[in-house]
């Protein structure tokens, strides 16, 4: 039946060493890899590495300023666009915020949207992916109303907790948290105050630090200088990957404590 109704084949999923698989009953001796999902966060239809390809070459159109130096733009290549914010800004603001994203995408967390350097109406800054519609924490505590997404916003903060603590972000506040306003999933923007070179948390997280859960935990222990080194080493200087590793350590320091308990 299945191959004459639905013209597919008898398989099976393998799931080994942290690897899937698919092997088909007519070939049971080559199992097939099964890639890794792209990341879609502020698309439906274009992964986020589309969309930052999309940002760095795509037409950009200005719809509306929002503040001085930030605008909301339309970027477009052909049928694809995508919606995004031009942020006027320094090389040095620039590099922080290319830094929070390639960190992002190392650890697999998903919460900065796809950024690009650009030039716009003749200023230097970036252009960060947006969703068709979000909002600020800022707006949400003003309007009083929360929505409700499939991924708990507890469990969300607490991602962002410990992305903060690790890149020592001393710039958080309610106009950097975002909201994808369909899904109520977190997006993070404004890093320009991370990735500096002091070993302490900050300010906001010293009384609360993040109790990051058992898989990030282990991906924050898999991070070392020689790969933040090839991932940033660009972006990041070698005295700040230091003091972000020595952050990491009393991440991974204080959530063994708390689960000592």
């Amino acid at each position: 039946m299945i191959n004459a109704v639905y013209h597919g084949h008898a398989s099976a999923l393998l799931l080994e060493k942290g690897a899937a698989r698919a092997v088909y009953a007519d070939a049971p001796q080559s199992p097939v890899e099964i890639p890794a999902e792209g990341l879609y966060l502020t698309s439906a239809t274009m992964t986020e590495a589309d969309v930052a390809t999309l940002l760095e070459r795509g037409e950009v159109t200005v719809a509306a300023p929002r503040a001085p130096g930030v605008m909301d733009v339309v970027v477009a290549e052909g049928a694809r666009k995508a919606n995004a914010v031009f942020i006027a800004t320094t090389d040095a603001a620039a590099d922080k915020e290319l830094a929070a994203m390639k960190l992002d995408r190392a650890l697999g967390l998903g919460l900065v949207p796809a950024t690009v350097e650009r030039e716009v109406q003749g200023q230097r800054g970036i252009l960060q992916a947006r969703p068709s519609k979000w909002t600020t924490e800022a707006e949400v505590q003003a309007k009083g109303q929360r929505g409700v997404g499939w991924c708990a916003l507890p469990a969300q903060f607490e991602l962002m907790y410990t992305f903060d603590a690790l890149i020592g972000n001393e710039g958080r506040s309610q106009d950097r948290i975002l909201y994808d306003a369909k899904e109520w999933n977190l997006l993070l923007t404004g890093h320009d105050r991370a990735f500096g070179a002091k070993r302490e948390f900050p300010a906001h997280l010293q009384q609360r630090a993040p109790q990051p859960g058992a898989e990030l935990r282990k991906r924050l222990a898999g991070l070392d200088e020689a790969g933040l080194q090839t991932t940033l080493g660009d972006l990041v200087g070698k005295r700040e990957i230091k003091a972000l590793l020595q952050r990491r350590d009393a991440v991974l320091s204080g959530a063994a404590a708390a689960a000592a308990r």
